[in-house]
């Protein structure tokens, strides 16, 4: 039987063998609690949130986000470059789906603050501003429009120039026509 010297030394040191396999369950533990356990629960909240929008479940859709959001924020091994704010355009559309502009309105602006990039952001306004002319309240939708034209002076200038035709295109189909008398051929 050929001995290994390595293994030979480790069976003669306790302490050494202890070492070893406090490393190995610790280990262990690392990878069965955190990436088994921990990292699949903040997934998992990403994942029933995504599941429950597509069942039309928005409120309990944002209720998952919100968690995944505080849960993301919390975990140590989060990289720097990823920001779990990020969700809140998501909880932005959910309200948007809920009939709440004004919520969806405050979570863009809480992402915005929150180094969320502003052109998502921007797009993200844009198209609460055209759900609001879609719903007839163009001069909340330019408003709003106004107020952002910083996050892209062109994008922006052109929506408010499409919601305001918009609405003058609604105001000429609620207001009757005016006719105006056919100028005479006598000149």
């Amino acid at each position: 039987m050929v001995r290994d010297p390595a293994v030979s030394r480790l069976a003669r040191s306790p302490k050494l063998l202890a070492l070893l396999l406090s490393l190995f369950l610790t280990g262990c533990e690392v990878y069965y609690g955190v990436w088994r356990g921990g990292l699949r629960e903040q997934v998992s909240e990403a994942a029933k949130a995504e599941t429950l929008t597509t069942q039309g479940r928005y409120l309990e859709a944002i209720d998952h986000y919100e968690k995944h959001i505080l849960n993301r924020k919390i975990d140590s091994r989060r990289l720097p470059s990823e920001n779990p704010e990020f969700y809140n355009l998501y909880i932005g559309d959910l309200y948007i789906k809920l009939d709440r502009p004004q919520d969806a309105e405050e979570k863009y602006l809480s992402a915005l603050s929150k180094d969320v990039d502003s052109k998502l952001v921007g797009d993200r306004l844009i198209r609460l501003s055209r759900y609001l002319a879609g719903k007839g309240n163009f001069s909340k939708a330019i408003a709003l429009l106004r107020t952002n034209r910083g996050l892209d002076l062109d994008a922006f200038d052109a929506e408010i120039d499409e919601v305001h035709k918009k609405s003058v295109a609604a105001e000429e189909r609620v207001t009757p026509e005016r006719k105006f008398s056919t100028p005479s051929k006598e000149y």
